[in-house]
């Protein structure tokens, strides 16, 4: 996803950076392409790692919940991946080490593989950070 989607994912970062707040991004459980994104955002943002592994694992709360919604979905079935819905931060911590082995950081990945430039990482601070341009400016 995060080579072959390449495309896409600079195209939800984008979205992200422009003038089209309030958004909201998600997916099924919220753990592998809204992980990715979510994990993406957060780096080019400057949140730490440990921060940003935190906020994946959060999705596991959601496990439970997930297991019931598929076995509603496909009462004749079973269910055989025992990791569904899960996401566990070592996961995260993979990915992350995934990333920093081949591009130097996400930073490095983003701007290899999505050509995200300064310009890019600076129209998403001023968006989704408050003090850094229109996002949590007050009248």
């Amino acid at each position: 996803m995060a080579h072959d989607g390449a495309k896409e994912i600079r195209r939800a970062l984008e979205t992200l950076a422009g003038d089209t707040a309030p958004l909201v991004f998600h997916c099924h459980s919220g753990k592998d392409r809204t992980g990715l994104l979510a994990m993406l955002v957060l780096a080019l943002l400057g949140v730490r790692e440990d921060d940003i592994v935190a906020d994946f694992a959060l999705t596991g709360l959601a496990t439970e919940r997930l297991v019931a919604e598929w076995h509603a979905d496909h009462p004749d079935l079973t269910l055989r991946w025992p990791a569904y819905g899960q996401a566990p931060p070592e996961v995260m911590r993979l990915f992350l080490a995934g990333l920093t082995s081949r591009y130097g950081s996400v930073r490095g990945y983003a701007a290899e593989r999505l050509g995200v430039g300064e310009e890019l990482v600076t129209a998403l601070r001023g968006q989704l950070l408050a003090g850094h341009g229109s996002a949590g400016a007050t009248d």
